[in-house]
């Protein structure tokens, strides 16, 4: 039902997991070298987490009805 279903459910089954770079999505064995000293990763790791945590808090009945 669209309202058990979250946008993160829909998006991780079609797409897989959720990442803005593909250097955060070790479980597609990306990985990038550069990882430790990267100056960009703190930021980007924050709104990447920001991404996932409203994709998980929306539902595809709320998207929805916000359209």
């Amino acid at each position: 039902s669209p309202e058990k279903i979250t946008v993160k459910e829909m998006v991780e089954a079609l797409e897989g997991p959720l990442a803005i770079m593909p250097c955060f999505n070790h479980d597609a064995g990306e990985a990038c070298a550069r990882e430790k000293q990267c100056q960009m990763r703190p930021g980007l790791n924050f709104i990447n987490q920001i991404i996932i945590d409203t994709f998980a808090q929306t539902t595809l009945s709320a998207l929805f009805k916000k359209s």
